[in-house]
């Protein structure tokens, strides 16, 4: 049976819900899983050519982008770069260009420049405590 047609009304707080888990690491599928809302219609609307296709799909990319985001910042904190590279490259293919690695020695090169990268990415600034 054919999900795709199946016009499905996403309300304002079944979005909400959406973006937060999005933000929080969940993938959409899961995320549209979790408010009851179907992934393929996801799809679907992200797909369209109009203004709300359009909007529903920058949403979810910045909120993809948001946890991206959180990601990076919490693996730079931790500072295994062999762990940090390996759990990129699980969640995100654009982490994984230069191929699979065989020799440990090869993936500690590769972590240390994933975290050359990373060190560019420029830090959020700081709350002094006055």
């Amino acid at each position: 049976m054919a999900t795709v047609t199946i016009r499905q009304r996403l309300t304002i707080e079944m979005q909400e819900s959406l973006v937060s888990a999005l933000e929080n690491g969940q993938s959409l599928k899961g995320a549209c899983e979790l408010v009851y809302f179907s992934y393929a219609r996801a799809c679907v609307l992200m797909g369209e050519k109009s203004s709300k296709g359009r909007k529903f799909s920058a949403i979810i990319n910045r909120a993809q982008a948001v946890a991206e985001h959180r990601l990076v910042t919490r693996i730079m904190e931790s500072g295994n770069p062999s762990d940090c590279l390996k759990f990129l490259q699980s969640r995100f293919s654009e982490w994984d260009k230069r191929g699979n690695v065989n020799t440990k020695d090869q993936a500690n090169l590769k972590a240390e420049s994933l975290l050359a990268r990373m060190s560019a990415i420029p830090e959020e600034i700081k709350k002094r405590k006055s």
